[in-house]
């Protein structure tokens, strides 16, 4: 983060119904200076268990947020544009979730319908009372929340339908 050797890629989110892009992902990516660009799988688990994903997190979210702005701004077709952010369990345990969500929303004029956050389901599985409350918090905001890699994990739809999750995403 402090030598801005952090990118984002976007992978379009395509509607089936009828073909065109409705909304983008951001993954993040590291330049490293030796090793070159590198996936999340090679350094996103270090940041989580030192702690360092929160501020990722928040870099990627705000990235994200002011690219999806440009978009917008620049691109009629982009109007109703969302984006998709993936959020840690660490993050989830942060008190600074909901009012970093809020914040980066109206610093960037982006309206809380066009933001998707998103946690795996093995995350979701291990997520506590807090955790939780954390995802109904975003929720109350009118922020979507999705089930990463749902089908992979060994949570049911029955537990399923007591969170304030609105997207599955079946691995």
């Amino acid at each position: 983060l402090d030598r801005d050797e952090l990118c984002l890629y976007y992978q379009p989110i395509v509607s089936i119904r009828t073909g065109d892009v409705c909304g983008v992902e951001a993954l993040v990516r590291w330049q490293h200076p030796q090793r070159g660009l590198l996936g999340p799988l090679e350094f996103v688990s270090v940041a989580e268990e030192t702690g360092l994903i929160v501020p990722l997190g928040s870099w990627v979210l705000g990235e994200a947020l002011r690219q999806l702005a440009q978009w917008r701004a620049e691109v009629p077709e982009a109007a109703d544009l969302w984006v998709s952010v993936n959020v840690s369990p660490r993050q989830l345990k942060s008190t600074d979730l909901v009012p970093t969500v809020e914040r980066l929303l109206a610093e960037n004029g982006i309206p809380e319908s066009a933001l998707r956050l998103e946690l795996t389901e093995s995350a979701l599985v291990d997520a506590a009372g807090p955790q939780v409350e954390a995802i109904a918090a975003v929720t109350r905001l009118g922020v979507g929340f999705a089930l990463d890699d749902f089908g992979t994990g060994y949570s049911s739809l029955a537990y399923l339908a007591g969170l304030p999750v609105t997207t599955l995403k079946v691995d």
